[in-house]
């Protein structure tokens, strides 16, 4: 299940091994997942900006580098 949410190897044993053993699961979850939500929650913004990106790559029709408005100036 761990994987399938997205977590790493890595965090799955944060997860299994990475707590006071008197840690419940469920606080563990808590934990990991709130922290696994922000950084998707990060890379889902990030996604969108490069969607944008592309999207606006798409209706340009510059004939030469300089010209590019996506670019910026000095390209």
């Amino acid at each position: 299940m761990s994987k399938q949410a997205g977590f790493t190897l890595a965090e799955v044993k944060r997860l299994m091994s990475g707590f006071e053993p008197a840690t419940p699961p469920s606080a563990r979850w808590t934990t990991m997942a709130q922290d696994k939500l922000k950084e998707l929650d990060e890379l889902a913004r990030r996604l969108e900006g490069m969607r944008a990106l592309l999207r606006r790559g798409l209706e340009c029709g510059c004939l030469t580098v300089e010209d590019c408005k996506l670019l910026g100036p000095g390209v």
